[in-house]
């Protein structure tokens, strides 16, 4: 562990991360200090993905050039420009991408780098969970794109590549058990 990881687990280890007043203000210090740092970039595109989401949980609209979601995408792609084999900044932006926005043709782009890179043995925290996440995120915007057929094709990999069970609350279809 470098002394960079040690400073940022050091500042932000059992740090109340949705108290967004609290913590940013010493995350945009760390990141003044340390621009290309992708854990603290993802960090902060994290919570303001958590605000944006709550707000939008309690049915209060959030306009698509709201400053936040602006950041938020800036953070994850950052984060993946310094490392480009960082897949939770990938998955992040495939989220966005999903969630965020009425692109989830560009999301899939991001899932599909995310498992490409854990295939091929790399890794950010869990192989596991970070692999349904990428396939999730994947068959749920293949879903919103209305390809029900390659979005099948994808969970019968997703249950293949992880564990079955992972997948089955995923309805594809009407006729999907």
């Amino acid at each position: 562990m470098n002394a960079t990881d040690e400073e940022y687990k050091r500042l932000f280890k059992g740090a109340n991360l949705f108290e967004r007043e609290k913590v940013e203000p010493l995350l945009v210090s760390f990141l003044q200090d340390h621009p290309d740092y992708a854990p603290a970039l993802r960090l902060r595109g994290m919570m303001l993905e958590y605000e944006v989401s709550l707000e939008q949980s309690q049915d209060m609209s959030v306009d698509s050039y709201d400053p936040r979601l602006v950041i938020m995408k800036k953070c994850y792609e950052d984060a993946l420009e310094a490392d480009p084999y960082y897949i939770l900044a990938a998955i992040d932006l495939g989220d966005y991408w999903n969630d965020f926005t009425d692109h989830p043709e560009i999301a899939i782009e991001y899932y599909d780098r995310a498992i490409l890179l854990l295939m091929s043995g790399q890794c950010t925290e869990d192989r596991e969970a970070e692999l349904r996440n990428a396939y999730r995120g994947k068959i749920q915007a293949l879903i919103a794109l209305d390809k029900k057929d390659a979005a099948a094709q994808c969970r019968e990999q997703a249950i293949v590549d992880c564990r079955g069970d992972d997948f089955a609350d995923l309805k594809i279809s009407d006729n999907d058990q």
